[in-house]
C-alpha cells in the first residue's frame, strides 16, 4: 500500500507539472508569444535587464569566458551582485542551448517550465501537509501556480523560483515540528537564498510565521503545551536550523551584500517606516479575474488571485462545524499577520528589505496566495457541504459584495483625492481602470463555483471543480497579458544579428580598455514600447557607459549624474548628455552610426585615452547639483584659463505646440517646447 501511495503521489507531482504546462502554453499560443508565435517579451524590465543579462550569460558560456568584474557595467563594476540579484536560478543554463538573438525564446521557455514546477511542488506539499494522494491537490497547486503574482510578474522570471521552493520550505517546516527532522528545511531554505536571496529573505521571514502556525497546531493535537522540554528542543532546532541555512549562504550573501552596500538601497526613507496603510477596499477586487493587467503592473492593489473556489473554501474554513476554533483562529492569525505585512507602509518595507518597491509592488503577495490555496484545501477536505444552509447562500453572496464595494471604492477615491494629493491621485488614477466586464465574469464564477461545490457531489463535483479553477486561472492569465507591449521576435534577430556584426568591430579589436557610445541602435525596431538602450553594453559585449539594473553603484551613478548624463532613478544612468569634457574623463573613443548595411565610426576629438596625468588640483574638485558648472571647475582644475569655459547662451522665444504622436508614435507627453536660443561663443 506504501509503495502505490507514493506511486500515485509521484504521478500526481508529474501530472501537475504537464497540466500546468499545457496551461501556460495555451495562454502563449493565445498572445502568440515565442516559441509559438512573433510575439517575445521585450518589454518591461524583462526587455531592458534579464534579456541582456541572460545574453551576457549565454556569451560568458559559450566562449567560456568568466570575470567577476566588468567594464560592460555603466564604468564597469563587480558582477557578483547582479548574478546574484538575477540569474543563479539553474534553469538560466537554458540559455547554452539558443543563440543569442534567441535569448528571449530561451526566456519564454525558462517561464513556462518554471510555472509548471510551482504546480508539481505545490502539489507534493499537499500532499505531504495533509498526508492524502488525491487527485485534487494537482487542481489546488494549479491554482497557486497560475495566482495573480505568476500573473502580473511572470516576466520577472527570476522571482518565480521564489514560488517553485516555498511549498519545499513549508515541507520542511512541517518535518522539522511534527518529525524533528531540521535537514529537509534547512536544504530548501538554503536553495531559497541562494536562487535569489531578495525573494529568499521574504521567504525567511514567512517561515517565522509559518513554523508558529505549525508549531501551535502540533502542541494543540498532540497536549504537549505543558511538555516545557519538547517544545522547548523543537523551538531551539528550528532557530539554529535557519540561522545554519543562513549561514550557509554567506558565500554568497557577503559578497552581495558588499556590494549592495555601494547601491542606493543603503540610504533608506524614512517616509516608507510610516504606520500607515497602503490600500484600501480596492484590496477585495483583486479576488476576481481580470482584475488587473499589464499596463497596471507599476501601481496597483495587492494581486491576491487564487480564483473563485479557493476563495469561498477559505470563507468556508472559518464556518465550518468540523474545523476547531482553535484551528480557525491559528490559521486566522497567519493570514491576518501576511495582510498586515501588505497593508501597513513601515511592515510592507521590512519586508521588502528595508526599501519600498519602485514599482511592482506588493512582491510579498504570494505568501498570502500560498496560505489561501492550504487553508482551501483544508475546507474541502472537509467536505463544504457540512456547513450551514445560510453559510452557503451567504459566503458567495459575501464573495461577490465585496468585489462591488471594492470597485466602487476606486471610483469614489479617485474623484476625492483629484486635486489633493499627486501620489494617490496617480495611484488611484492608474487602478481606476476598473473591468466590469471582467467583475462579472467573476461574479458568475463565484455563483457557479458555489453551485457545484454544495450542490454536487461525487465523481461530478470533482470534474466540474478542476474546470472552473482551470478555465479561471487561465482566463485571468490571459486577461493580465492582454494589454502588454510585445516585442517582434524576427525584427529582433535580423536586427541583433546585423548589430552584433557591425558592433564586433569596434569591441576592442586591438585589445585596448576604451569605451564607445552607440547612437543609433538597431534592435530598437523589435520593442513596441520604449527602450532606451542601458544595457546594451551587455548585449553586444563593448564597453559603454549607460547601465540599468538593481545593483547599480550609487557612487557611480551620483558622479555620472553631476556630470550631465541621464538619470531618471537610482536603477539607471544614461548616456545622454556627454560633452566632449565627458568623453574625455570617461575615455570614450568613438561614436558609432549603425546603418542597415555597415556602422560607421565617428572618432571622438578629445580622446585622450584611458587615463592621462592631471594637475594634482583636480583631486580637489566637489562636484555639486549643476552639471555645466561642475564640467567647468573641472576644466579649470586641468587647464586653468581667465576666460570661462562654459558661457551663457542668450535665451530666446519659448513655443509650445499640443502633440499626440512623435516620429508616428502616439506619446502621453503631449506637451512639447521649440526653444529658441543663441550662442555667445564658439
Amino acid at each position: 500500500m506504501q509503495q502505490l501511495e507514493r506511486k500515485r503521489l509521484w504521478q500526481n507531482v508529474g501530472l501537475a507539472w504537464g497540466l500546468a504546462l499545457l496551461v501556460v502554453m495555451g495562454v502563449f499560443s493565445y498572445w502568440g508569444i515565442t516559441p509559438f508565435g512573433n510575439h517575445s517579451l521585450l518589454m518591461s524590465d524583462m526587455g531592458t535587464q534579464y534579456i541582456p543579462f541572460l545574453t551576457a550569460m549565454q556569451h560568458a558560456f559559450k566562449y567560456q569566458v568568466f570575470h567577476l568584474y566588468s567594464f560592460s557595467q555603466s564604468l564597469g563594476g563587480s558582477v557578483v551582485p547582479t548574478i546574484a540579484y538575477y540569474l543563479l536560478s539553474p534553469f538560466n543554463l537554458l540559455v547554452v542551448f539558443f543563440s543569442a538573438a534567441q535569448v528571449p525564446i530561451a526566456a519564454s521557455l525558462i517561464i513556462m517550465l518554471k510555472i509548471a514546477t510551482i504546480a508539481a511542488t505545490m502539489t507534493w506539499y499537499l500532499q505531504q501537509h495533509f498526508r492524502t494522494t488525491q487527485r485534487l491537490t494537482v487542481i489546488f497547486a494549479l491554482a497557486f501556480s497560475f495566482c495573480g503574482f505568476v500573473a502580473m510578474n511572470y516576466f520577472d522570471y527570476m522571482w518565480l523560483d521564489a514560488l517553485i521552493v516555498l511549498p519545499l520550505v513549508a515541507a520542511g517546516v512541517d518535518r522539522l515540528v511534527w518529525q524533528g527532522k531540521p535537514r529537509f528545511f534547512f536544504s530548501w531554505l538554503l536553495v531559497s537564498i541562494l536562487t535569489n536571496y531578495y525573494l529568499g529573505y521574504m521567504t525567511c521571514l514567512f517561515t517565522v510565521f509559518y513554523f508558529g502556525y505549525v508549531f501551535y497546531g502540533w502542541l494543540t493535537d498532540n497536549n504537549r503545551s505543558g511538555q516545557a522540554k519538547e517544545w522547548w528542543g523543537r523551538l531551539t532546532q528550528f532557530t539554529l536550523t535557519a540561522l545554519l541555512s543562513g549561514l550557509s549562504a554567506a558565500i554568497v550573501l557577503i559578497p552581495t551584500g558588499l556590494g549592495m552596500l555601494l547601491t542606493a538601497k543603503q540610504t533608506p526613507n524614512p517616509l516608507n517606516f510610516r504606520v500607515v496603510p497602503e490600500f484600501g477596499l480596492e484590496f477585495f477586487t483583486q479576488f476576481g479575474v481580470g482584475a488587473t493587467n499589464y499596463t497596471q503592473r507599476l501601481w496597483h492593489a495587492p494581486t491576491v488571485f487564487v480564483s473563485s473556489a479557493v476563495v469561498l473554501l477559505v470563507l468556508v474554513y472559518f464556518v465550518h462545524p468540523q474545523i476547531s476554533r482553535r484551528q480557525k483562529w491559528s490559521a486566522g492569525g497567519l493570514l491576518l499577520a501576511l495582510f498586515l505585512a501588505m497593508w501597513v507602509r513601515a511592515f510592507n518595507t521590512v519586508w521588502h528589505l528595508m526599501q519600498a518597491p519602485a514599482g511592482f509592488p506588493f512582491r510579498n503577495v504570494f505568501f498570502f496566495s500560498f496560505v489561501m490555496v492550504m487553508l482551501a484545501f483544508a475546507a474541502w477536505q472537509k467536505n463544504p457541504r457540512a456547513i450551514r444552509r445560510g453559510w452557503q447562500w451567504g459566503l458567495p453572496g459575501l464573495q461577490v459584495l465585496s468585489m462591488v464595494l471594492g470597485a466602487r471604492f476606486v471610483v469614489f477615491m479617485a474623484n476625492l483625492v483629484r486635486g489633493h494629493s499627486a501620489k494617490l491621485e496617480k495611484y488611484y488614477g492608474n487602478i481606476q481602470q476598473i473591468h466590469w466586464q471582467s467583475l462579472a465574469i467573476a461574479a458568475v464564477y463565484v455563483v457557479v463555483t458555489a453551485l457545484v461545490i454544495f450542490a454536487t457531489q461525487g465523481l461530478w463535483r470533482k470534474w466540474l471543480i478542476s474546470g472552473l479553477i482551470l478555465t479561471e486561472v487561465g482566463g485571468n492569465f490571459i486577461l493580465a497579458i492582454g494589454t502588454t507591449n510585445f516585442g517582434n521576435q524576427t525584427a529582433y534577430t535580423k536586427a541583433y544579428q546585423n548589430e552584433n556584426r557591425q558592433m564586433g568591430r569596434v569591441n576592442d579589436p586591438d585589445g585596448q580598455l576604451y569605451r564607445v557610445q552607440n547612437d543609433n541602435t538597431l534592435i530598437n525596431r523589435a520593442y513596441q514600447g520604449t527602450y532606451n538602450n542601458y544595457n546594451d553594453s551587455l548585449l553586444f559585449n563593448f564597453h559603454g557607459v549607460a547601465s540599468y539594473s538593481s545593483t547599480l553603484t550609487e557612487q557611480t551613478r551620483q558622479m555620472l549624474k553631476q556630470l550631465g548624463l541621464v538619470s531618471d532613478n537610482v536603477r539607471r544612468i544614461g548616456s545622454a548628455g556627454l560633452t566632449p569634457l565627458t568623453e574625455l574623463l570617461l575615455g570614450v573613443k568613438d561614436t558609432v552610426h549603425l546603418t542597415t548595411n555597415s556602422a560607421k565610426t565617428i572618432p571622438t576629438t578629445s580622446y585622450s585615452g584611458m587615463g592621462f596625468a592631471v594637475s594634482p588640483a583636480l583631486g580637489n574638485v566637489k562636484l555639486g547639483a549643476n552639471a555645466l558648472r561642475n564640467q567647468e571647475t573641472v576644466m579649470q582644475a586641468l587647464q586653468p584659463s581667465k576666460q570661462a569655459y562654459f558661457t551663457q547662451a542668450k535665451l530666446g522665444t519659448d513655443q509650445v505646440k499640443h502633440v499626440t504622436e512623435v516620429q508616428g508614435v502616439k506619446t502621453t507627453y503631449s506637451y512639447h517646447h521649440v526653444l529658441k536660443l543663441k550662442a555667445t561663443a564658439n
